[in-house]
Protein backbone atom coordinates (compact mmCIF):
# COMPACT_ATOMS: atom_id res chain seq x y z
CA UNK A 1 0.00 0.00 0.00
CA UNK A 2 1.49 3.32 -1.05
CA UNK A 3 1.45 6.46 1.06
CA UNK A 4 0.50 9.70 -0.72
CA UNK A 5 1.32 13.03 0.90
CA UNK A 6 0.07 16.20 -0.80
CA UNK A 7 1.01 19.80 0.03
CA UNK A 8 1.55 19.03 3.72
CA UNK A 9 2.36 21.94 6.03
CA UNK A 10 3.16 22.01 9.74
CA UNK A 11 4.28 24.98 11.84
CA UNK A 12 5.34 24.94 15.49
CA UNK A 13 5.28 27.97 17.78
CA UNK A 14 8.36 28.80 19.85
CA UNK A 15 9.52 31.72 22.04
CA UNK A 16 11.58 32.91 19.07
CA UNK A 17 8.63 32.79 16.65
CA UNK A 18 6.94 30.27 14.41
CA UNK A 19 9.03 27.44 12.93
CA UNK A 20 7.91 25.86 9.65
CA UNK A 21 8.65 22.16 10.15
CA UNK A 22 7.02 21.08 6.86
CA UNK A 23 6.62 23.30 3.79
CA UNK A 24 4.22 22.06 1.10
CA UNK A 25 5.68 18.54 1.21
CA UNK A 26 4.42 16.33 -1.59
CA UNK A 27 5.65 12.75 -1.67
CA UNK A 28 4.58 9.27 -2.79
CA UNK A 29 6.03 6.43 -0.70
CA UNK A 30 6.08 3.35 -2.98
CA UNK A 31 4.12 0.28 -1.91
CA UNK A 32 5.98 -2.77 -0.60
CA UNK A 33 9.36 -1.02 -0.51
CA UNK A 34 11.62 0.53 2.11
CA UNK A 35 11.74 4.32 1.85
CA UNK A 36 14.07 6.37 4.05
CA UNK A 37 13.64 9.99 5.11
CA UNK A 38 17.23 11.21 5.42
CA UNK A 39 18.46 14.55 6.68
CA UNK A 40 20.03 16.50 9.54
CA UNK A 41 18.33 17.14 12.87
CA UNK A 42 15.49 19.62 12.56
CA UNK A 43 14.87 19.02 8.84
CA UNK A 44 11.28 17.81 9.40
CA UNK A 45 11.66 14.08 8.81
CA UNK A 46 10.35 12.97 12.23
CA UNK A 47 7.52 15.51 12.07
CA UNK A 48 6.50 14.06 8.71
CA UNK A 49 6.57 10.52 10.14
CA UNK A 50 4.48 11.56 13.15
CA UNK A 51 1.92 13.23 10.88
CA UNK A 52 1.64 10.01 8.88
CA UNK A 53 1.20 8.05 12.12
CA UNK A 54 -1.45 10.45 13.41
CA UNK A 55 0.69 11.58 16.35
CA UNK A 56 0.86 15.14 14.98
CA UNK A 57 -1.85 17.15 13.22
CA UNK A 58 -0.69 19.03 10.11
CA UNK A 59 -1.88 22.55 9.40
CA UNK A 60 -2.97 21.79 5.83
CA UNK A 61 -2.61 19.24 3.06
CA UNK A 62 -3.61 15.61 2.74
CA UNK A 63 -2.33 12.14 3.68
CA UNK A 64 -3.71 8.97 2.08
CA UNK A 65 -2.92 5.27 2.45
CA UNK A 66 -3.77 3.82 -0.94
CA UNK A 67 -7.30 5.05 -1.70
CA UNK A 68 -8.09 5.85 1.95
CA UNK A 69 -7.60 9.44 3.10
CA UNK A 70 -6.38 9.38 6.73
CA UNK A 71 -5.93 13.14 7.15
CA UNK A 72 -7.24 16.09 5.17
CA UNK A 73 -7.21 19.81 5.86
CA UNK A 74 -9.81 20.55 3.22
CA UNK A 75 -13.13 21.91 4.36
CA UNK A 76 -14.05 23.83 7.48
CA UNK A 77 -12.86 21.09 9.85
CA UNK A 78 -9.87 18.77 9.31
CA UNK A 79 -10.69 15.09 8.77
CA UNK A 80 -8.50 12.63 10.70
CA UNK A 81 -8.48 8.84 11.14
CA UNK A 82 -7.26 7.97 14.69
CA UNK A 83 -3.79 6.43 14.96
CA UNK A 84 -5.11 3.07 16.19
CA UNK A 85 -7.34 2.77 13.10
CA UNK A 86 -4.70 3.58 10.49
CA UNK A 87 -3.39 0.01 10.29
CA UNK A 88 0.23 0.92 10.95
CA UNK A 89 3.02 -0.53 13.07
CA UNK A 90 5.65 1.71 14.68
CA UNK A 91 9.15 1.12 16.02
CA UNK A 92 10.45 4.03 18.08
CA UNK A 93 13.97 5.27 18.82
CA UNK A 94 13.63 4.17 22.47
CA UNK A 95 11.86 0.88 21.50
CA UNK A 96 9.15 1.65 24.16
CA UNK A 97 9.65 -1.80 25.70
CA UNK A 98 7.83 -2.16 29.04
CA UNK A 99 10.43 -3.32 31.59
CA UNK A 100 7.89 -4.92 33.95
CA UNK A 101 6.65 -7.27 31.20
CA UNK A 102 8.06 -10.42 29.65
CA UNK A 103 8.89 -10.65 25.96
CA UNK A 104 5.57 -12.42 25.32
CA UNK A 105 3.58 -9.78 27.19
CA UNK A 106 5.30 -6.92 25.33
CA UNK A 107 4.56 -8.43 21.92
CA UNK A 108 1.02 -9.55 22.86
CA UNK A 109 -0.07 -6.17 24.21
CA UNK A 110 -1.54 -4.72 20.95
CA UNK A 111 -3.61 -7.87 20.42
CA UNK A 112 -4.82 -7.97 24.02
CA UNK A 113 -5.90 -4.34 23.72
CA UNK A 114 -8.06 -5.37 20.75
CA UNK A 115 -9.61 -8.22 22.76
CA UNK A 116 -8.48 -11.10 20.51
CA UNK A 117 -8.93 -14.68 21.78
CA UNK A 118 -6.04 -16.11 23.80
CA UNK A 119 -5.24 -18.88 21.31
CA UNK A 120 -5.13 -16.35 18.45
CA UNK A 121 -2.80 -14.10 20.49
CA UNK A 122 -0.51 -17.02 21.32
CA UNK A 123 -0.32 -18.09 17.67
CA UNK A 124 0.44 -14.61 16.36
CA UNK A 125 3.03 -13.84 19.04
CA UNK A 126 4.78 -17.15 18.32
CA UNK A 127 4.87 -16.33 14.58
CA UNK A 128 6.21 -12.82 15.19
CA UNK A 129 8.95 -14.00 17.57
CA UNK A 130 9.91 -16.80 15.20
CA UNK A 131 10.21 -14.25 12.39
CA UNK A 132 12.58 -12.00 14.35
CA UNK A 133 14.53 -15.04 15.63
CA UNK A 134 13.46 -14.71 19.27
CA UNK A 135 11.54 -17.98 19.62
CA UNK A 136 12.22 -19.39 23.09
CA UNK A 137 12.51 -15.91 24.66
CA UNK A 138 8.80 -15.66 25.51
CA UNK A 139 9.24 -15.77 29.29
CA UNK A 140 12.42 -13.69 29.39
CA UNK A 141 12.05 -10.39 31.31
CA UNK A 142 12.46 -7.38 29.03
CA UNK A 143 15.24 -6.07 31.30
CA UNK A 144 17.29 -9.23 30.62
CA UNK A 145 17.60 -8.45 26.91
CA UNK A 146 20.45 -6.82 25.00
CA UNK A 147 19.86 -3.64 22.99
CA UNK A 148 19.67 -5.59 19.74
CA UNK A 149 17.20 -8.07 21.22
CA UNK A 150 15.01 -5.23 22.53
CA UNK A 151 14.99 -3.75 19.05
CA UNK A 152 13.74 -7.09 17.68
CA UNK A 153 11.03 -7.30 20.36
CA UNK A 154 9.86 -3.83 19.30
CA UNK A 155 9.79 -5.00 15.67
CA UNK A 156 7.85 -8.16 16.63
CA UNK A 157 5.30 -6.03 18.49
CA UNK A 158 4.92 -3.80 15.42
CA UNK A 159 4.44 -6.87 13.19
CA UNK A 160 2.05 -8.85 15.37
CA UNK A 161 -0.97 -6.78 14.27
CA UNK A 162 -0.10 -7.59 10.64
CA UNK A 163 0.07 -3.94 9.48
CA UNK A 164 0.35 -2.95 5.84
CA UNK A 165 2.60 -0.02 6.75
CA UNK A 166 5.59 0.04 9.11
CA UNK A 167 7.07 3.28 10.46
CA UNK A 168 10.55 3.50 12.00
CA UNK A 169 11.87 6.51 13.94
CA UNK A 170 15.69 6.09 14.16
CA UNK A 171 15.37 2.65 15.83
CA UNK A 172 19.10 1.83 15.72
CA UNK A 173 20.52 5.08 17.08
CA UNK A 174 20.90 3.73 20.64
CA UNK A 175 23.02 0.74 19.59
CA UNK A 176 26.82 0.68 19.49
CA UNK A 177 28.50 0.76 16.08
CA UNK A 178 29.09 -3.00 15.69
CA UNK A 179 25.61 -3.99 16.87
CA UNK A 180 24.04 -1.27 14.74
CA UNK A 181 25.71 -2.67 11.63
CA UNK A 182 24.65 -6.23 12.44
CA UNK A 183 21.06 -5.20 13.26
CA UNK A 184 20.85 -3.06 10.13
CA UNK A 185 21.75 -6.06 7.97
CA UNK A 186 19.21 -8.25 9.74
CA UNK A 187 16.50 -5.59 9.53
CA UNK A 188 17.02 -5.24 5.78
CA UNK A 189 16.63 -9.01 5.39
CA UNK A 190 13.43 -9.03 7.45
CA UNK A 191 11.87 -6.09 5.62
CA UNK A 192 12.68 -7.62 2.24
CA UNK A 193 11.10 -10.88 3.36
CA UNK A 194 8.00 -9.10 4.69
CA UNK A 195 7.37 -7.07 1.55
CA UNK A 196 5.41 -4.36 3.40
CA UNK A 197 5.53 -0.60 2.88
CA UNK A 198 8.14 0.73 5.29
CA UNK A 199 9.06 4.35 6.02
CA UNK A 200 12.30 4.78 7.95
CA UNK A 201 13.65 7.99 9.51
CA UNK A 202 17.40 8.41 10.02
CA UNK A 203 20.22 10.99 9.93
CA UNK A 204 22.79 8.24 9.23
CA UNK A 205 23.70 8.09 5.54
CA UNK A 206 25.12 4.53 5.77
CA UNK A 207 21.86 3.34 7.32
CA UNK A 208 19.81 5.00 4.59
CA UNK A 209 21.90 3.60 1.74
CA UNK A 210 22.02 0.08 3.21
CA UNK A 211 18.33 -0.27 4.12
CA UNK A 212 16.47 1.56 1.40
CA UNK A 213 14.91 0.97 -1.97
CA UNK A 214 14.15 4.70 -2.12
CA UNK A 215 15.85 7.61 -0.32
CA UNK A 216 14.23 11.02 0.30
CA UNK A 217 16.65 13.75 1.41
CA UNK A 218 15.10 16.60 3.44
CA UNK A 219 16.33 20.01 4.53
CA UNK A 220 14.50 22.76 6.44
CA UNK A 221 11.07 21.18 6.01
CA UNK A 222 11.40 20.50 2.29
CA UNK A 223 12.36 17.60 0.04
CA UNK A 224 15.67 18.40 -1.64
CA UNK A 225 16.18 15.26 -3.68
CA UNK A 226 14.94 11.68 -3.94
CA UNK A 227 15.86 8.50 -5.79
CA UNK A 228 17.41 5.08 -5.37
CA UNK A 229 20.43 4.78 -3.04
CA UNK A 230 22.64 4.44 -6.12
CA UNK A 231 21.18 7.60 -7.69
CA UNK A 232 21.56 9.62 -4.51
CA UNK A 233 25.16 8.48 -3.97
CA UNK A 234 26.53 8.34 -7.51
CA UNK A 235 24.37 10.98 -9.24
CA UNK A 236 23.51 13.70 -6.70
CA UNK A 237 22.17 16.96 -8.08
CA UNK A 238 22.83 19.42 -5.25
CA UNK A 239 25.83 20.41 -3.17
CA UNK A 240 23.76 20.00 0.01
CA UNK A 241 23.17 16.29 -0.71
CA UNK A 242 26.83 15.73 -1.57
CA UNK A 243 28.04 17.41 1.63
CA UNK A 244 25.48 15.57 3.76
CA UNK A 245 26.66 12.25 2.32
CA UNK A 246 30.24 13.12 3.25
CA UNK A 247 31.56 14.64 0.04
CA UNK A 248 34.53 17.00 0.51
CA UNK A 249 35.99 17.76 -2.94
CA UNK A 250 34.49 20.72 -4.78
CA UNK A 251 36.26 22.52 -7.63
CA UNK A 252 34.93 25.65 -9.32
CA UNK A 253 35.18 25.88 -13.08
CA UNK A 254 33.65 26.97 -16.40
CA UNK A 255 31.61 24.65 -18.60
CA UNK A 256 33.41 24.25 -21.93
CA UNK A 257 31.20 21.77 -23.77
CA UNK A 258 28.38 19.24 -23.41
CA UNK A 259 29.06 15.88 -25.06
CA UNK A 260 25.95 13.77 -24.48
CA UNK A 261 25.99 12.51 -20.89
CA UNK A 262 29.47 13.99 -20.45
CA UNK A 263 30.69 17.53 -19.95
CA UNK A 264 34.08 19.19 -20.20
CA UNK A 265 34.87 21.77 -17.52
CA UNK A 266 37.89 24.08 -17.36
CA UNK A 267 39.24 24.19 -13.77
CA UNK A 268 42.43 25.32 -11.98
CA UNK A 269 43.52 21.65 -12.21
CA UNK A 270 43.07 21.62 -15.97
CA UNK A 271 40.17 20.40 -18.07
CA UNK A 272 38.00 17.69 -16.46
CA UNK A 273 35.66 15.22 -18.10
CA UNK A 274 32.56 14.88 -15.89
CA UNK A 275 29.01 13.60 -15.71
CA UNK A 276 26.06 15.99 -15.64
CA UNK A 277 25.51 19.55 -16.92
CA UNK A 278 22.22 18.63 -18.66
CA UNK A 279 20.67 21.78 -20.12
CA UNK A 280 23.57 24.00 -19.07
CA UNK A 281 25.14 26.32 -21.66
CA UNK A 282 28.90 26.52 -22.33
CA UNK A 283 30.51 29.46 -20.56
CA UNK A 284 28.48 28.95 -17.38
CA UNK A 285 30.29 28.90 -14.05
CA UNK A 286 29.75 25.53 -12.36
CA UNK A 287 30.86 23.47 -9.37
CA UNK A 288 32.42 20.06 -9.94
CA UNK A 289 32.14 17.40 -7.23
CA UNK A 290 34.89 14.76 -7.14
CA UNK A 291 34.33 11.61 -5.07
CA UNK A 292 37.31 10.73 -2.89
CA UNK A 293 37.30 7.13 -4.14
CA UNK A 294 37.49 8.30 -7.78
CA UNK A 295 41.12 9.44 -7.42
CA UNK A 296 44.02 7.04 -7.98
CA UNK A 297 47.70 7.15 -8.95
CA UNK A 298 48.38 7.01 -12.71
CA UNK A 299 51.26 5.39 -14.53
CA UNK A 300 53.69 7.90 -16.13
CA UNK A 301 52.92 6.76 -19.67
CA UNK A 302 49.10 6.50 -19.38
CA UNK A 303 46.80 8.68 -21.47
CA UNK A 304 43.79 8.55 -19.13
CA UNK A 305 41.39 11.51 -18.96
CA UNK A 306 41.42 13.83 -15.93
CA UNK A 307 45.13 13.37 -15.41
CA UNK A 308 47.11 15.81 -13.25
CA UNK A 309 50.32 16.07 -11.24
CA UNK A 310 49.75 16.15 -7.50
CA UNK A 311 51.70 16.25 -4.27
CA UNK A 312 50.86 13.94 -1.35
CA UNK A 313 50.46 16.29 1.61
CA UNK A 314 49.37 13.65 4.13
CA UNK A 315 48.77 9.90 4.16
CA UNK A 316 46.85 8.18 6.97
CA UNK A 317 46.56 4.38 7.13
CA UNK A 318 43.06 3.31 8.25
CA UNK A 319 43.17 -0.41 7.47
CA UNK A 320 41.77 -1.26 4.06
CA UNK A 321 42.70 2.10 2.53
CA UNK A 322 44.70 5.31 2.97
CA UNK A 323 43.06 8.67 3.67
CA UNK A 324 45.23 11.01 1.61
CA UNK A 325 45.34 14.76 1.15
CA UNK A 326 46.62 15.86 -2.25
CA UNK A 327 47.66 19.31 -3.43
CA UNK A 328 47.33 20.40 -7.05
CA UNK A 329 48.55 24.00 -7.26
CA UNK A 330 46.22 25.88 -4.90
CA UNK A 331 43.61 23.08 -4.95
CA UNK A 332 43.42 20.52 -2.16
CA UNK A 333 41.71 17.15 -2.66
CA UNK A 334 40.87 14.35 -0.23
CA UNK A 335 41.40 10.89 -1.69
CA UNK A 336 40.68 7.35 -0.52
CA UNK A 337 43.52 5.28 -1.96
CA UNK A 338 44.03 1.53 -1.95
CA UNK A 339 46.84 0.31 0.31
CA UNK A 340 48.37 -1.47 -2.70
CA UNK A 341 49.73 1.88 -3.90
CA UNK A 342 53.29 2.74 -2.81
CA UNK A 343 53.08 6.40 -1.87
CA UNK A 344 54.81 8.61 0.68
CA UNK A 345 54.10 12.02 2.18
CA UNK A 346 55.77 14.78 0.18
CA UNK A 347 55.87 12.68 -2.98
CA UNK A 348 55.01 14.25 -6.36
CA UNK A 349 53.00 11.77 -8.40
CA UNK A 350 50.73 11.66 -11.47
CA UNK A 351 47.08 11.13 -10.51
CA UNK A 352 43.87 10.54 -12.39
CA UNK A 353 40.15 10.98 -11.64
CA UNK A 354 37.66 8.43 -12.90
CA UNK A 355 35.15 10.50 -14.93
CA UNK A 356 32.32 8.41 -13.45
CA UNK A 357 33.20 9.85 -10.02
CA UNK A 358 33.34 13.44 -11.24
CA UNK A 359 30.04 15.33 -11.51
CA UNK A 360 28.79 18.81 -12.41
CA UNK A 361 26.29 20.02 -9.81
CA UNK A 362 23.25 22.15 -10.56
Amino acid sequence: MEIRITNLNKTFSSPDGDVAALKNVTLTVPANQVTTLLGPSGCGKTTLLRCIAGLESPDSGEIAFGDQVVWSGQGKKPYSVPTEKRGIGMVFQTYAIWPHMTVFQNVAYPLEARGLPRDEIARRVAEALEFVQLAGFERRPATALSGGQQQRVALARALVSQPKILLFDEPLSNLDAKLREETRRELRRLLTQLGVTALYVTHDRSEALALSDHVVVMRAGEIVEQGSPQEIYFRPKSRFVVEFLGGTNFVEGTLVANEGEWARVETPMGQLLCHGADGMSPGRRVTVYIRSDALSPASPESQEPNRFQGRVESLIFVGEYYDAELRVGETRLMARLATTHSLAEGQETPMTIDPAGCRVLE
